[in-house]
This record gives structure tokens, sequence and C-alpha cells, in this order.
């Protein structure tokens, strides 16, 4: 499994709503000029193909990209997931939803990445779309598992079931690497939002003892984000809402 682990970290992966799975044969971290059979195998189950990755062209964002980026670099590392989103709250109906899913494996292609969203979310200004990406690091071999038993459970459906599971096994991979049994890291965001102020969220982490476990906070639309370490939530003085695997919101 060695060999179709490398060719898969070796790939830059984008899913769009409506697109299904667009990739490319990356050079760093794979050798495909002598690739295995189960290199081939692997990457034609995975879709790849010869497209370019997303580059922004603007120089506003490119230079937008920069700045979020310095403010979030701890979490641009290893293998992550940004997404463009116009949620629902936002005006957004299933019709008219505007998704974009890209997978990132270092943190320069966190930059580059990030700065192709915010130039795509700039042609749509009428809408009220967010740049998130996820807390957490994204573990390889973890979604792998769960694609691989997800498979197997398949095998035990009607034929609609599998018709509509391998008919989009590109998402349904995609949704294996986003599930919190796929994260390689364990940091907590708490959302701060109306009537629980920021300076109340401190206060009731500090007088329980984890204010040290603090890492970052920044503010969102409608409140702000608090990332821990994990720790024991339930010795909290009062409940704080807050996400195991969340994600942190770019740009809104």
């Amino acid at each position: 499994m060695e060999g179709a682990s490398t060719v898969v970290l070796g790939t830059f992966i984008g899913i769009t709503r409506g697109e299904g799975l667009i990739a490319r044969t990356a050079t760093k971290g794979t050798n495909m000029s002598n690739p295995t059979l189960e290199d081939i195998q692997l990457a034609k189950a995975m879709g790849h193909t010869r497209e370019k990755k997303p580059i922004a062209y603007t120089q506003e964002a490119i230079l937008e990209a920069k700045a979020i980026f310095a403010e979030f670099e701890e979490f641009t590392g290893g293998l992550r997931v940004i997404l463009l989103i116009h949620r629902s709250k936002d005006g957004a109906s299933h019709s008219s939803r505007h998704e974009r899913m890209l997978f990132t494996r270092d943190s320069d292609e966190f930059k580059e990445t990030l700065a192709f969203l915010l130039e795509e979310r700039a042609k749509h200004p009428l809408q009220n779309l967010r740049v998130y990406s996820s807390v957490n690091k994204r573990n390889l071999q973890k979604a792998i598992r769960a694609f691989k038993f997800d498979q197997l459970e398949m095998d035990y459906q009607n034929e609609q079931v599998q018709s509509d599971f391998y008919t989009a096994i590109k998402s349904r991979f995609a949704s294996c690497l986003m599930r919190p049994t796929s994260k390689a890291t364990s940091y907590f965001v708490f959302d701060i939002d109306n009537p629980m102020t920021l300076d109340e969220a401190l206060g009731i982490i500090e007088r329980s003892g984890f204010s040290e476990m603090i890492v970052k906070q920044y503010a969102t639309k409608n409140g702000w984000h608090i990332v821990t370490l994990p720790f024991n939530h339930t010795k909290l003085e009062k409940e704080i809402p807050f996400h195991r695997d969340g994600l942190l919101l770019l740009k809104f």
C-alpha cells in the first residue's frame, strides 16, 4: 500500500459541485516515471488527469491570500481542505449554492489555492461567499481505510444503492477524507456568537484552568473563533459551543 499512498499524496485534488474530481499528477512526492501497477490503478480510480493546478492571476487576490496566509500559517501545513461556500443562511438555495472543495498537501499549495479561491469569490460579488479551511490536518491512510469499509458495505446493498455510490465515487472518497475520524491533529474550534462575548468566553476558559490551551482567536462575521489544543471541555464552568474538527473562517 506504500506505493498507492505515495501517488495520492503526490496529487493536488479539486472537487467542485457538478464537476466531480479534478486532479493533476504531480512530480513532488511520487515517481510517475516508473509507476507500479497499483499506482496506475489507484490513479485511475481517483480520476487523475493532467489538469493544471488552480492559479490566481489578479494581484489583489494574491496579496490578500498572502495576508490571510500570514495570519493562519500554523494551520496550512500537511494535507488540508479549503472550501468556497455560499451558505443557505447567507441566501443560497440548494440550486444556487456555489461551492468548491480543494485539497492541498503543504503550505505553498495552501497559499496558491487560497489565492485562487479568493479570485473565484471576487467573480460573484452579489453572493455572500465564504472561504473556509479545515483546522485539522487530514490523515490519508485513515481516509483510505474508511473508504474501503464503505466499499465493502456496498457489497450488501441493492443495485440502485451501489449505482449511486460508484457513480459518485470521487466525492465519496472526499467525504471519507473530511470525516472526523480522518483528522491528523485534534484542535478544537470554539464558536462565540451573541449573546456570549469574547471576553466572557475567555473568562470561562481562564477560570476553568485551560487558558494555556488557547492557540488562536480571531473575529468572524458574527462573533469570534477561539482555537485550542484538545482538553476536557466538560470541566468548563459554563458550556461554550465548539467543534472537535471544525473549520476556520478565512474570508467572509
